[in-house]
């Protein structure tokens, strides 16, 4: 028979896990914003700390934090993105009412050996009208897109508000419930702080200014769309193996076919050694020797966190990753005590 505190201890359980599922499924919509808040806050809260020793005021540092966080990413990101939207918007309509297979046709003067070259023309011309009348179609859910955008944003800088705001609470709460020891628990919060630091300003600022550069040698040459490409050169240069080369080496190639050399030269130059070189010389002196992952553990938890999580997963995927090892090391070094 069951005795009335075990009853109780198992009523209690069973109510605390009913109660924690349904909150994880309240905040399931807002998962990825709040993902995003939290390394946001432990990207500015050496900011936070300095303000809040000269205002003494966590509310008035976490404010000044935010409207900091707002005018150096948030505002430039909002303007991208519309800036991006304009472009490709453009580029569809051209594309929709105005294509014609001159480029084409070139490419495959330039190939008119190869089997079956008339073939894949003809079906490379029904795909490009098809996508641009597809994606033409689409501005309604590009709308929404950006609304919804908006309201994760809102949910960022408020959530980063009131982590940095009640942060040494939060660190309390995080060892009083921790498994580990306290130095084990500090170390594995330090190699998510390290992890992030290294992906955020060793991966992602490189990839901004290597797509920045990009934009501005399109926009040199005269190539359409140079922000958008620009975007797309910064999105691919995350990617491990992949890189900007993908966006302005097919740029350059297509120039070549064209007939436009000098353009051509021009942008790979810039490509090589002006874009390209910014990997090598930038990286090392952000990260420093902060968070060495090998780098093929990297490249399949940053495209892992890609296919699983979105583009936010580029984050998610190397702090998961040096969470897992920090986890093996502490089993590790337990069976050898043991």
């Amino acid at each position: 028979m069951i005795k009335g505190h075990q009853y109780r201890t198992a009523t209690f359980i069973i109510l605390l896990v009913i109660s924690v599922i349904l909150f994880l499924l309240l905040l399931k919509p807002f998962a990825k914003p709040i993902g995003v808040a939290f390394i946001g806050s432990i990207l500015v809260y050496p900011l936070f700390k300095l303000i809040n020793r000269l205002t003494r005021s966590k509310t008035a540092a976490s404010s000044v934090s935010i409207l900091v966080l707002l005018a150096i990413f948030v505002a430039p990101l909002i303007f991208i993105t519309y800036e991006m939207y304009k472009e490709l918007t453009e580029l569809l309509f051209i594309l929709k009412n105005n294509y014609n297979a001159d480029f084409v046709n070139k490419i495959v003067s330039s190939v008119n050996n190869l089997p079956g070259a008339a073939d894949i023309i003809s079906g490379l011309n029904e795909t490009l009208q098809s996508t641009a009348s597809y994606f033409a179609s689409q501005t309604f859910f590009l709308i929404k897109n950006m609304i919804w955008f908006l309201i994760e944003i809102f949910v960022v800088l408020i959530t980063i508000f009131f982590v940095l705001r009640d942060s040494s609470s939060l660190l309390e709460k995080t060892h009083s419930l921790s498994p580990f020891k306290k130095e084990e628990t500090d170390h594995l919060l330090n190699k998510i702080k390290d992890t992030i630091y290294a992906t955020v300003f060793g991966v992602v600022i490189v990839a901004m200014v290597q797509g920045l550069l990009g934009g501005i040698g399109f926009a040199i040459i005269g190539l359409q769309s140079p922000v958008l490409w620009g975007c797309a050169m910064a999105l691919l240069a995350m990617i491990p193996f992949l890189g900007a080369p993908v966006v302005w080496f097919p740029a350059f190639a297509a120039l070549l076919i064209q007939g436009q050399t000098m353009s051509a030269v021009f942008l790979f130059i810039w490509g090589a050694f002006v874009v390209g070189l910014i990997d090598n010389v930038l990286r090392p002196l952000i990260i420093g020797g902060k968070a060495r992952l090998h780098p093929l553990l990297v490249f399949f938890s940053a495209f892992g966190g890609i296919i699983l999580l979105g583009p936010v997963g580029i984050f998610f995927g190397p702090i998961i990753l040096s969470i897992t090892l920090v986890l093996a090391d502490f089993l590790e070094k337990k069976i050898k005590e043991s």
